[in-house]
């Protein structure tokens, strides 16, 4: 086969384990796609993390200059824990007021590149050297106890220990070392992840300058949706709090 030019930048089955997780996103968000509804699978309660269901409420308003009442649909997404079993607090939002936050920073983004240049760097950056930082102490950590599991093992050979000491010894170790690899994969997971990025951060670029050709009317809902779906990961509503999560970092 052809071999690349570009030295890896991370271990081969790491990289194969973060394109199984790209992918498992996409397969997610895809299932909403064939709904004609704009925001569908995107809304997430801010409570409780869990997904919003959008509903229809009949409402009325009284015309000042008649007296008349007027009906009229207004269109709101709701805590799905709430909506079925009142477990969570009664978090709702219009879908217009969800619209009007998502198009107002896309817009701020397009007409304002240096905007736009800070959120990608503040996105590529954050936790990064963190992220390392706790990843090298944990590998440490992890050679240490293997050393530990070494010598246990020659001092129950020189009789220093007896066997019940040891297999004590041996348990404890066996445990501190399995949590560490867990948590030792799930951090080179993460940083993969990272530096897998930079290629939806140049799409997002793309996508963004395409803003005001997708939405200059309201009748194209699929193109639109469709482009919602390519940069959005989530949409968190706390109240009144709108949080948009797009598909650059871990949130």
């Amino acid at each position: 086969p052809e071999q690349s030019e570009h030295p890896a930048i991370v271990e081969p089955e790491i990289w194969e384990k973060a394109q199984q997780i790209r992918e498992s996103k996409k397969r997610f968000t895809s299932r909403s796609i064939c709904s004609p509804i704009l925001f569908s699978g995107l809304p997430f309660c801010g409570y409780c993390s869990n997904v919003m269901y959008r509903q229809k409420f009949n409402q009325y308003y009284v015309k000042k200059t008649t007296g008349e009442k007027v009906k009229y649909v207004h269109i709101a997404y709701v805590c799905s824990q709430w909506e079925r079993f009142k477990k969570c607090q009664k978090n709702h939002i219009a879908e217009k007021v969800i619209k009007r936050a998502v198009l107002k920073q896309l817009k701020r983004f397009k007409d304002d590149p240096e905007a736009l240049k800070g959120f990608l760097e503040e996105e590529q950056n954050r936790n990064l050297e963190q992220d390392e930082q706790v990843l090298n102490s944990k590998k440490k950590a992890f050679e240490q106890i293997q050393t530990r599991q070494g010598r246990a093992y020659i001092a129950y050979e020189r009789g220093s220990i007896t066997i019940d000491a040891y297999n004590q010894r041996k348990d404890e170790l066996e445990v501190n070392a399995k949590q560490l690899k867990e948590d030792i994969v799930k951090l080179e997971l993460k940083l993969a992840n990272d530096k897998l990025r930079q290629a939806t951060r140049e799409s997002f670029v793309e996508a963004v300058d395409k803003l005001d050709e997708i939405f200059s009317g309201d009748n194209n809902i699929p193109a639109q949706k469709r482009f919602l779906q390519s940069i959005i990961e989530r949409i968190i509503i706390t109240g009144s709090k709108i949080d948009i999560n797009y598909w650059l970092g871990e949130n």
